[in-house]
């Protein structure tokens, strides 16, 4: 199962056109909900630059994690939100990657404000 801030990729469902494609996921879900659901719920990356600069997309770069990203570009797509299986996970590249922490706190934050906008703060 994978934990919290792991990278990992998987067939991610677009809302413009119902279309499965592979996308690299951050999980935001907690381990214990992950081994108690036998799933996890993660947010889509992208590393189209057609969304830098987009309210929606968090900008993210190989300093913000463990192993770099491999690309020019990426972002996370903060409204896009799924929940997955263990056996949704593709292995690659990604895997055994994960966000730094405090990256992964300003990308909550984001999310919150664009997905929820929840008033809340996280310590």
């Amino acid at each position: 199962m994978p934990e919290q801030r792991e990278v990992v990729e998987v067939e991610f469902r677009l809302p413009s056109d119902g279309i499965l494609k592979k996308h690299p996921v951050i999980v935001i879900s907690n381990s214990e909900i992950n081994e108690t659901e036998e799933g996890f719920v993660a947010v889509m990356m992208t590393s189209s630059e057609k969304y830098k600069d987009d309210e929606y997309s968090f900008e993210v770069n190989d300093s913000m994690f463990t192993k770099g990203l491999g690309t020019s570009f990426s972002a996370v797509r903060l409204h896009l939100i799924g929940n997955f299986l263990d056996t949704d996970i593709i292995r690659n590249r990604h895997t055994g990657n994960q966000m730094k922490i405090e990256s992964f706190k300003r990308m909550l934050i984001h999310i919150n404000r664009i997905a929820f906008d929840f008033k809340v703060k996280f310590e």
